[in-house]
C-alpha cells in the first residue's frame, strides 16, 4: 500500500510538473524569425498572455504567438488594453520544434504606442530614442 501511495504522488507531481512548459524545451531559441503581423486578439491571462495576429504579407496566415508571464508585463505598465485588434506591430519569434503557426514572442516594437520590447532584458525602449 504504501508503495502504491508514492507512485500515486509521484505520478501527480510529474503531470502537474509536466502542464508547465519551459520556453527551451517548446521552442528553438537558436531561430529568430521577423514577421510583420496585424493583432486579431490579445489575451493578457494567467500565466502567459497570448496574442492571435494574422500576417500582413498578403497571405492573412494565424498565428499563435506565446508571451512571458502576465506579472512581468504588469510590471512595465503592459496590460489587457496595450495590444488591440488592427494593431501593425514587428515581432520577433522562436518557433517551435515541430511545425506549427505557434511561436513565442521574443521582441516587439508597437509603432502606434511607440515602444520595443525585449524578453531577455525584459524592459520597454522607446523607439523615438532609439532611431
Amino acid at each position: 500500500m504504501k508503495i502504491a501511495y508514492l507512485l500515486l504522488i509521484a505520478l501527480t507531481w510529474s503531470c502537474e510538473a509536466h502542464s508547465h512548459h519551459s520556453v527551451g524545451a517548446q521552442f528553438n531559441r537558436d531561430i529568430l524569425i521577423t514577421f510583420e503581423v496585424e493583432v486579431i486578439e490579445f489575451q493578457f491571462i494567467n500565466p502567459h498572455p497570448y496574442m492571435m495576429a494574422k500576417l500582413t504579407d498578403g497571405t492573412d496566415q494565424l498565428l499563435t504567438l506565446d508571451m512571458d508571464n502576465r506579472r512581468e508585463f504588469s510590471q512595465l505598465n503592459i496590460d489587457g488594453d496595450t495590444f488591440i485588434p488592427g494593431d501593425k506591430l514587428l515581432v520577433g519569434v522562436y518557433p517551435t520544434y515541430e511545425e506549427s503557426t505557434t511561436f513565442y514572442l521574443a521582441v516587439i516594437e508597437h509603432p502606434r504606442l511607440g515602444f520595443r520590447y525585449e524578453t531577455n532584458v525584459r524592459q520597454l525602449f522607446d523607439l523615438a530614442r532609439s532611431n
